[in-house]
């Protein structure tokens, strides 16, 4: 990894001065590419990194899901105190079968 870091640099370096990069340079370069994909450990590392991202995921939407839960409740209960509000009309209470007072139509 260390050998392919360098030589990364040594290409770029190389571009930012103008000069291009030779054939050579970039089969050595791909060459050091294969080694490094092939590698057992760097393919675990891989797998393990898509796996930790996919629970990362997964814990995101867990997290939203409960938050959006919590908000459609939160909304349904101010929902109901303000319809229980207007049909008690001003004074808090509405007695049974009598109309509701004059200030609240």
């Amino acid at each position: 990894m260390a050998e392919f870091q360098k030589q990364i640099e040594t290409l770029s370096r190389q571009e930012q001065s103008g000069m291009g990069i030779t054939d050579a340079q970039r089969q050595q370069l791909e060459s050091l590419q294969s080694r490094i994909v092939s590698n057992i450990k760097v393919k675990a590392l891989n797998m393990a990194e898509v796996e930790f991202i996919d629970l990362l995921r997964r814990v995101t939407q867990t997290i939203q899901g409960k938050v959006i839960d919590l908000q459609g409740a939160a909304r349904g209960q101010r929902g109901k105190r303000y319809a229980a509000r207007v049909r008690a009309g001003p004074h808090g209470h509405r007695a049974r079968g009598h109309r509701p007072c004059r200030d609240s139509r």
